[in-house]
């Protein structure tokens, strides 16, 4: 910018002319000219990772429907009737199942729910083989509502927990509650499993106590 007076070239943010002394008369001049459109931030690492991950489900999703296909004629033209096909094709679904959880799935509790109940769905299908119900509804079953409450616990932790260490912590005492459960439900009493799961108990919880008293110098060392 020039002064309009003497014509001498002026420093930004001058109010008056160095030489001559006339005022600048035209202020907003020396400011930053605003950008004509916004800053639109735009993350192109996550939108190709997300692509890599639609193509890769899209893949193993065709190459599960062609397994299934060659499988159930396979066993068809082969035994006359679907044998061991009938073990196969439930397995290829609940694979492809989870690699969609995996890649192109959804939030935690939705995928939690999708994932527990094609877990029940496949136990009833492989006891219902001879046309009974039994280890499924005994054992089965029970595991995987356990496992689905304790990842729903899990889940309302982890957002409302913004530490890594401290999700971690309750992760290793949710472990320890599993596998006490299991036992429950298999033998319906508690001995092997104290040996397993106390461990994980108490380290988690002495470790949750530590975090309390030292959580900004681990944060600082562990770049958490």
């Amino acid at each position: 910018m020039y002064c309009v007076k003497c014509g001498v070239e002026l420093e930004r943010g001058r109010k008056e002319c160095p030489l001559c002394k006339t005022k600048v008369m035209y202020e907003e001049l020396t400011q930053e000219p605003e950008e004509e459109y916004p800053e639109v931030k735009i993350n192109l690492y996550k939108m190709n990772k997300k692509k890599i991950k639609s193509r890769l489900y899209f893949i193993m999703l065709t190459l599960s429907v062609i397994s299934i296909l060659e499988v159930l004629l396979g066993n068809i033209a082969i035994n006359g009737r679907l044998t061991w096909g009938y073990f196969v094709i439930p397995s290829l679904i609940l694979t492809n199942i989870a690699v969609f959880i995996a890649t192109d799935g959804w939030n935690l509790k939705k995928n939690l729910l999708l994932l527990s109940t094609s877990l029940t769905v496949f136990l009833l299908i492989l006891d219902l083989y001879d046309e009974k119900l039994t280890w499924s509804v005994k054992i089965g079953i029970p595991i995987v509502i356990s496992f689905f409450i304790l990842g729903l616990i899990f889940s309302k932790i982890k957002k409302h927990k913004k530490s890594k260490i401290k999700v971690f912590n309750y992760f290793l005492i949710l472990i320890g509650i599993f596998i006490i459960s299991i036992e429950i439900i298999i033998s319906g009493k508690i001995s092997w499993s104290l040996l397993a799961s106390i461990p994980l108990i108490v380290f988690g919880l002495m470790f949750k106590h530590f975090y309390e008293e030292y959580d900004e110098e681990l944060e600082k060392r562990m770049h958490l």
